[in-house]
């Protein structure tokens, strides 16, 4: 009889619709578009028809509501030239405690696990001062506080170096399948980009695989984002050869 095809989405730091496609009556068939996407749209949408039916039992006219939903991961590989303000985000959307009520939100408190070369004093700073200490903040980034603030909780922090991130490339101790493969002893390649450093950050929704060309962040960083907990296996198999490699474990 009629028919009401809706999505919403849940994004990186927010939620999307519900948002109704398209409704119809009377036909048992509809056409309705949505998109394109771009990576800021990233995260699990949910489609779902509600259909009002009639049909007829026993000679009695009955009517009758059916409801179905399917759900579509929408994970776009992007790039960003300011990882400092991707981590601070994450932080402040992963886990904090309002000053005034004193009532915790987020999720898992956040981690990040990576190879470095070293340091950008941008990621260095954001690390050290911010994301690994805890921080008043009043919502914005740089952090800074005045008024009413909030404290983000420390984040789990583990970095290795072994005379730069090819020593552990060099054993073979994991691969970014579909991302790329084996290059050399320096470095992965993802497309035609050397790799030289890589982070793991598990966040508030989505875990992300940072890619460093020259090691140390500094340069404009490809951003792999995949559901939280996607991540896991990769970070796992990081963890297992920096002990087997026998890193040397650094702190910002």
């Amino acid at each position: 009889m009629s028919a009401t095809l809706s999505v919403r989405g849940a994004l990186r730091w927010g939620d999307y619709g519900p948002v109704v496609l398209t409704s119809w009556t009377g036909s048992s068939t509809a056409e309705a578009g949505f998109g394109p996407l771009s990576s800021s749209a990233n995260g699990m949408y949910t489609f779902t028809l509600t259909a009002t039916v009639c049909y007829r039992l026993n000679g009695v006219v009955m009517g009758e509501t059916l409801t179905q939903e399917t759900r579509v991961p929408v994970y776009i590989p992007w790039s960003t030239a300011d990882l400092p303000w991707l981590l601070w985000k994450e932080a402040e959307a992963t886990n904090y405690i309002r000053g005034i009520l004193n009532d915790v939100a987020g999720g898992q408190p956040m981690f990040i696990e990576g190879l470095v070369t070293g340091l950008a004093e941008g990621v260095r700073a954001v690390l050290r001062d911010y994301l690994a200490k805890g921080y008043l903040n009043q919502g914005n980034y740089p952090p800074s506080c005045s008024g009413l603030c909030y404290s983000i909780a420390p984040v789990q922090l583990r970095l290795y170096a072994v005379q730069g991130v090819g020593g552990l490339f060099q054993q073979g101790w994991a691969s970014l399948g579909v991302y790329g493969g084996m290059k050399d002893s320096r470095s992965y390649e993802l497309g035609t980009k050397g790799v030289a450093g890589v982070l793991i950050v598990r966040g508030y929704r989505h875990d992300y695989i940072l890619l460093s060309g020259k090691g140390d962040f500094s340069d404009t960083v490809q951003v792999i984002e995949m559901p939280k907990g996607g991540a896991e296996l990769f970070r796992k198999a990081l963890s297992l050869s920096a002990l087997q490699s026998q890193a040397r474990e650094v702190r910002p």
